[in-house]
């Protein structure tokens, strides 16, 4: 689950390597003011890739694109199964 995100953005997952495992485009839910379970501006990776292979633990790296200001946050983040 990502938190916070702009309201419109692109975020994008790569593994170490600097492979694509998926591209997530986020057009907000705080414009209308309504908390779903992901909260206000949430998006939920589902950890399945683009290519529907389920992702496997490791390190990954992230980057969010706000489509608005244009600024670009990368970060990195651990998935443990």
């Amino acid at each position: 689950m990502f938190m916070n995100l702009p309201v419109r953005c692109v975020l994008r997952i790569y593994t170490l390597a600097g492979d694509l495992v998926k591209t997530i485009a986020h057009n907000g839910n705080a414009a209308t003011g309504t908390v779903n379970k992901m909260g206000l501006n949430g998006a939920y990776w589902n950890l399945v890739s683009e290519n529907n292979q389920a992702s496997v633990s490791g390190i990954y790296l992230f980057s969010v694109h706000d489509v608005d200001s244009d600024y670009e946050f990368v970060g990195k983040f651990v998935v443990i199964k």
